[in-house]
């Protein structure tokens, strides 16, 4: 009879950029409140020692912090709490008109949307955690835009005089009729003026002219200015989810039986 085991993706760009094996361990829903297994938990990572993998992370819904004790006594740390953020566009109307400051970002604006980035997300689980080298970790997300961006992923920026002041980047999901705001950063001389709002106004607006039934953001949990500017917009908490590190090479060895 096979061990049983839970799902490992890896992770491909991230191993990419940071020049190590480096995955995801899945949860099935069902399993994360009462049939959680400990022994299925060890096999999973004995098989992602097999496989090379060097650092692992495990997402779950806060709702059952008795996964988190289990985990954590093999060795895996909070990297941090996501919380997601959900809109529904059929309710309610939109507050602000669309403003023609926002403009879809060109390969002109790309060195200010960088530029940006490289001085926010300081905060990422990346670069809380101590075995990621800080450099690496400072250029997670300027990278992850610039490909982003030259994949074809819409970008909107606002500029004043040729400089960028914010950014939002936007994936649609037309499978589940939602418009995801991946990203979102102002630059930091303009914070408190009102930036991230007009961003957020267009974001909107987009979705409801393409005909989007959700608008969907996360934000880690110690991001209150990003909490309290969603919910001032109406949006409202989908699901909250610890996200749990796993660096191989310190989980002890296992006995197995």
């Amino acid at each position: 009879m096979p061990v049983a085991e839970y799902e490992l993706r890896e992770l491909d760009w991230d191993t990419e950029f940071f020049g190590m094996k480096m995955g995801r361990v899945v949860l099935p829903s069902i399993l994360e409140s009462m049939n959680f297994s400990e022994l299925a938990w060890l096999h999973t990572l004995e098989s992602a020692r097999r496989l090379n993998f060097q650092f692992l992370y495990c997402p779950f819904n806060v709702d059952y912090p008795e996964v988190g004790a289990i985990i954590a006594g093999h060795g895996a740390t909070i990297g941090d709490i996501l919380v997601t953020f959900t809109l529904d566009c059929f309710k309610g109307t939109l507050k602000h008109s669309p403003q023609r400051k926002v403009k879809e970002a060109l390969s002109n604006d790309l060195e200010g949307i960088i530029e940006i980035a490289a001085h926010s997300f300081r905060d990422s689980r990346f670069m809380k955690d101590p075995h990621f080298d800080k450099v690496k970790a400072e250029q997670f997300y300027p990278s992850w835009l610039q490909e982003s961006f030259a994949s074809g992923e819409k970008i909107l920026v606002v500029k004043e005089e040729q400089q960028v002041l914010g950014f939002i980047s936007l994936k649609a999901e037309s499978l589940t009729q939602t418009m995801v705001i991946r990203l979102i950063a102002v630059r930091g001389s303009e914070r408190g003026k009102g930036v991230g709002q007009i961003l957020i106004d267009q974001a909107l607006h987009l979705a409801a002219d393409q005909k989007y039934h959700f608008v969907q953001v996360g934000t880690q949990l110690t991001n209150t200015a990003a909490i309290n500017l969603y919910e001032k917009n109406g949006f409202r908490i989908r699901d909250a989810k610890y996200r749990y590190h796993i660096w191989l090479d310190e989980v002890s060895k296992l006995q197995i039986v």
